[in-house]
This record gives structure tokens, C-alpha cells and sequence, in this order.
């Protein structure tokens, strides 16, 4: 089953963690969605504890697939001192979404980090910003699970 995209795409967004999924997994999830591109969010993007997911062994696998692959942790990733909250108001956060929105405008696009559960990761902030810039954000959970979120309409 392949997930309908509203609009072709364009517009869309997924985010998704990739915890401990097997590459298999993670890749079948794409596709579902219909991903073209996968920006990775993560600061460091390299995993001891699941090694599939270091930026060299998923550049690759993407690739094989058909995937692009784009890293901007260094604008968008989620370790800060400061917090995330003080981080989005930066120049440097809002080139990377800038950048994110842009790709975005060309087709789905998934923002990946490692939390499976976007309410215990900085990809919640990322999508309520991509909202408010009118993007359409869907949270990949699971094979049948997805939560499309809700228009922002600022008032």
C-alpha cells in the first residue's frame, strides 16, 4: 500500500526516527511515503548503537534506493546549549529551514533524526516552524502509523 500525497509532493514533509530499524524498515517507510530526499537533522550523525544509521552506511543504502540524502545538522540538529527553543531564533536556524522549505518546494521530503517519537524529539519544533511557512508535516511512526498534523493558521 503506498500512501496517497496530496498536491504530488510538493509541500510535503515527513519526519521520522530512526531508532532501531533495520535498514529494510526505515527504506520500506520511505518509499511508502513517497520520499525523495531525507535531510538529516541529527548534530552528530553517526550511531554506535545501530551503525546502519551512520551517515556513510545510509548515504549508501539511500542511494541504492533512489534516495537522496542532504545533512543539516550543523543548522538544524538538536543538541544546543542554549536549547532549541533560544536556537530557532538564530540566523543559522532559520538559513537551514530556509534551505529545508526549498528542497521541500521540490518534492517529499523526510527530516530524520533518531527518536522514534517526534513529541520526544526537536523534529516537533522543526515541523510547528515548517507549518508555520505553510508546509503540510506528516510524523512517521510506524508501517501503519502516521499522524498528519493539523494546519497552522496563526491568528
Amino acid at each position: 500500500m503506498t500512501i496517497e500525497r496530496a498536491g504530488g509532493g510538493a509541500g510535503l514533509v515527513v519526519t521520522i526516527g530512526h531508532s532501531d530499524r533495520s535498514t529494510e524498515e526505515l527504506l520500506e517507510l520511505l518509499r511508502r511515503h513517497g520520499v525523495a530526499l531525507v535531510v538529516d537533522v541529527r548534530s552528530a550523525p553517526w550511531s554506535r548503537r545501530h551503525p546502519q544509521h551512520s551517515r556513510p552506511a545510509l548515504e549508501r543504502a539511500l542511494a541504492e534506493a533512489g534516495i537522496g540524502y542532504s545533512w543539516l545538522g550543523a543548522s538544524l540538529g538538536g543538541l544546543r546549549e542554549e536549547g532549541y527553543e533560544a536556537w530557532r531564533r538564530t540566523d543559522e536556524y532559520r538559513r537551514g529551514l530556509d534551505e529545508l522549505v526549498s528542497r521541500a518546494a521540490r518534492g517529499t521530503v523526510a527530516v530524520l533524526c533518531a527518536e522514534r517519537d517526534p513529541a520526544h524529539c526537536h523534529r516537533r519544533f522543526i515541523a510547528e516552524d515548517l507549518q508555520r511557512r505553510g508546509l503540510r508535516v506528516r510524523h512517521v511512526l510506524d508501517r501503519d502509523t502516521f499522524e498528519d498534523l493539523e494546519v497552522f493558521l496563526p491568528f
